[in-house]
């Protein structure tokens, strides 16, 4: 059954995912933050 017993490996791996999914999810949105504000300068 799922979930009955962890591997420490494999919680590891998912959580180092999620942790990379959110790093770059932040960086994502803050280049798209500084290239809006880069672009509205040359108006």
């Amino acid at each position: 059954m799922p979930g009955r017993s962890s591997n420490k490996t494999m919680d590891m791996l998912g959580w180092s995912i999620a942790l990379l999914t959110l790093i770059g999810v932040l960086g994502h949105g803050a280049g798209r933050i500084y290239a809006a504000k880069k672009g509205a300068k040359h108006e």
